[in-house]
């Protein structure tokens, strides 16, 4: 009579005539009634069952349940229905294994690295560097300082190399102390409070945008000038560019050297340049150059001095307070003085007699002979009419 063979399920497995065997089923031999030389075949399912199916490949006839020892990674397994799972280890592989489970651990062998699948993905473990690259990682680490005690920092490592150190606390590490002298050579040779970056590796900065800051090159932040707002400086502000310094929202007014010659600019046009004053508490302007006229319209001066060959005043009423007006200022001696001095009246250029040009001056060359009272030997105020020119006195004296 044939055996049904069944799973502890109470599945059936396989059928087994009389005197026959099956070890296509299972990866344990079957034996049917009456099977010669049942004996052997028995005692080898034990040996297996003993060693878990022991071998260098996975049993190809595994059942759910079915335990099978790795014997190349020396790692027992059990068959789950799609696959065989590590029993109490991670699995170990270059690729991610496929059908996980929620809790499943894998070690990446390939960049020695371990996973955790959360029941959708795999999520690294740790350690966060990929074998071959170097320590890459937030390293919680003791030093002692020069006194002794030790201090906890975090050590900010990137390839094998501290960038920065954060400590809540300043203090200068110990160079007895291993991991004080190993800080030091990394380029701390005192810790700071806060995050503070290594003087041993080039060109590292902080980088990016900060919303405040202590210092600018060293500089306090607030000794530099505010754009923004009013400001004052105690030093020199120099600007070295083509454009000079320029001042207002329009540029309206230019500072400029070139050659060595400064200019000053009003660019806007028909715009004023205006000097002004505090006289006792009151604005006054002291001085305008009307930028629609190009010339000054208004000059407030104490003492004048003008050096030149012409001063000309281009006004219909000049007004003087002084009481004296002094003429041949440079004259140190009477023999460089001219043979007149006096004021011209303009009457146009014609020989007309009635519009000649008329003078006021003294005459240096009137010699009086006594009979007169316009003056003395040493000359007298005359009043002269030009003789044909606007600049020519002629001998046409007139009588005052």
């Amino acid at each position: 009579m044939a055996y049904k063979i069944n799973n502890t399920f109470g599945t059936l497995l396989v059928t087994l005539a009389d005197g026959t065997i099956d070890v296509a089923t299972t990866d344990l031999t079957l034996i049917g009634k009456g099977y010669a030389g049942f004996g052997e075949k028995l005692n080898e399912n034990l040996v297996k069952l003993l060693e878990n199916f022991n071998n260098t490949s996975a049993p190809s006839n595994k059942i759910q349940g079915q335990l099978w020892y790795d014997k190349t990674n020396n790692q027992l397994n059990v068959y789950t229905g799609s696959k065989f799972k590590p029993v109490g280890s991670t699995t170990n592989s270059t690729s991610a294994p496929t059908n996980a489970v929620q809790g499943d651990l894998w070690f990446d062998t390939g960049n020695s690295q371990l996973y955790v699948y959360t029941g959708s993905a795999w999520t690294l473990i740790g350690p966060t560097t990929v074998a071959g690259s170097g320590v890459t990682q937030v390293v919680t680490e003791t030093v002692q300082d020069n006194t002794g005690v030790n201090r906890g920092i975090l050590k900010l490592v990137s390839e094998d190399s501290v960038v920065g150190v954060v400590s809540s606390l300043a203090f200068t590490p110990s160079a007895s102390d291993t991991n004080g002298a190993a800080l030091i050579t990394a380029g701390f040779a005192t810790v700071a409070q806060g995050i503070q970056l290594s003087s041993a590796v080039a060109s590292v900065k902080f980088r990016g945008t900060a919303t405040d800051s202590d210092a600018l090159g060293g500089v306090a932040a607030a000794n530099y000038l505010r754009s923004d707002a009013d400001d004052t400086t105690t030093g020199k502000l120099i600007v070295q560019s083509d454009t000079g310094l320029v001042v207002g929202a329009g540029q309206d007014v230019t500072m400029t050297l070139s050659s060595d010659d400064f200019t000053i600019a009003q660019t806007t046009q028909d715009k004023d340049i205006i000097f002004t004053v505090n006289d006792g508490g009151t604005t006054k302007e002291a001085l305008r150059i009307t930028g629609s006229s190009g010339r000054i319209e208004h000059l407030r001066v104490g003492d004048l001095t003008v050096d030149g060959t012409n001063t000309i005043v281009n006004t219909s009423t000049l007004s003087v307070e002084d009481n004296i007006i002094e003429l041949n200022r440079n004259i140190s001696s009477n023999a460089g003085m001219p043979n007149f001095t006096g004021l011209k009246v303009n009457r146009g250029e014609t020989s007309a007699a009635t519009e000649q040009n008329l003078y006021w001056v003294w005459d240096e060359t009137f010699a009086d002979d006594g009979t007169t009272t316009h003056g003395n030997a040493g000359g007298a105020w005359t009043a002269f009419k030009s003789g044909g020119g606007q600049n020519e006195l002629s001998a046409q004296r007139l009588l005052i």
